[in-house]
């Protein structure tokens, strides 16, 4: 797949440090993942992130309902779209 590196060379370089514990985990690890355009729905203004488990950091695939701090603001994943072919992932994020 000629395609294949992107994804971690655009993390690598437009990636920012998140906090990420998953659902049901006490345990907080820092991912590398990148802001992406958010969506606004009828309750608010919700953020979207991307990052693939081998290029962020994840112990494990995001999945619903993991919890995101950016900004010293917790978030909760409301969906989560992957892996794609190459593994990356669109989380969706709320309050």
């Amino acid at each position: 797949m000629p395609f294949s590196g992107l994804d971690g060379s655009l993390i690598a370089t437009f990636g920012e440090d998140v906090e990420f514990t998953p659902y049901g985990s006490s345990d907080v690890e820092e991912v590398l993942v990148i802001r992406i355009d958010p969506v606004q729905l009828a309750n608010g203004a919700l953020l979207g992130l991307f990052g693939t488990v081998a290029d962020s950091g994840f112990s494990q695939a995001p999945a619903k309902n993991d919890t995101f701090t950016l900004d010293g603001t917790d978030y909760r994943a409301f969906e989560v779209l992957g892996p794609d072919a190459i593994g990356g992932y669109r989380i969706s994020l709320t309050k």
